[in-house]
């Protein structure tokens, strides 16, 4: 995580420090094994994501074993950061443990790669590799949604889908808006919402979005979209 003051003193970021903070969670399986081989591919694509009192961070755990490709959420309460050890990671239906390893120390953070992280739970995706979760508030309602990109192993798919939630931990069944046979033919790979005046990525109306995205030559794609909410 890195931070800066967003104040007009500090020409609102665009004159500011940036302060490094470190990680701010870290994978399940460490970064080495005891003897030294690889453990995993670390902690990939963050999303931030505040709702109440927490930023929540959305992220993909790349440790080998049953939780590779999984995508995982840790939050913090606002009045506890710009702190990196403030965030939680989500596991056993609650936010019940750090998510950095006991101790930890950037300063010093060699001595930290064979230390396992949190036993943090998958929320979305479980039974696939995901890639990519980003998420928004849906306006006029209690709910969020969700979009996420992802290899359905099962019907051997690249996909890009959609879901939504209550409470940001539990996600409804993924419904597809884009797919392919190959990961390369997706044109919205990292997917993020915005609203329709171009405003903002983390409040959407259901009536009409916005999914942007990038081809696999790095231009950007926009897909509009709505969504009917059944309750």
């Amino acid at each position: 995580m890195a931070h800066m003051p967003f104040t007009e003193a500090a020409g609102w970021g665009l004159s500011a420090p940036v302060t490094d903070s470190g990680p701010i969670v870290w994978p399940r399986s460490g970064y080495l094994s005891a003897d030294g081989t690889k453990a995993s591919q670390g902690v990939r694509h963050p999303t931030f994501f505040v709702s109440g009192n927490y930023l929540y961070v959305f992220y993909l755990d790349m440790s080998y074993g049953s939780t590779w490709g999984s995508i995982k959420v840790a939050r913090a309460a606002l009045s506890d950061l710009p702190s990196p050890s403030a965030f939680r990671a989500y596991g056993n239906d609650g936010f019940l443990q750090p998510a950095l390893p006991a101790g930890f120390n950037a300063a010093d953070i060699r001595s930290f790669y064979r230390v396992k992280g949190p036993a943090s739970d998958c929320i979305v995706g479980c039974a696939d590799d995901s890639f990519r979760f980003s998420v928004a508030s849906i306006k006029d309602s209690n709910r969020f949604l969700g979009v996420l990109e992802y290899w359905d192993r099962t019907n051997k798919k690249a996909r890009v889908s959609l879901t939504t939630s209550s409470d940001l931990m539990h996600w409804s069944d993924p419904v597809v808006v884009q797919e392919a046979e190959a990961w390369s033919s997706i044109t919205l790979h990292y997917p993020i919402f915005m609203d329709e005046a171009g405003w903002t990525n983390t409040t959407v109306d259901p009536k009409g979005f916005y999914l942007l995205g990038t081809d696999t030559h790095a231009n950007t794609m926009v897909l509009k979209a709505s969504i009917e909410i059944v309750e």
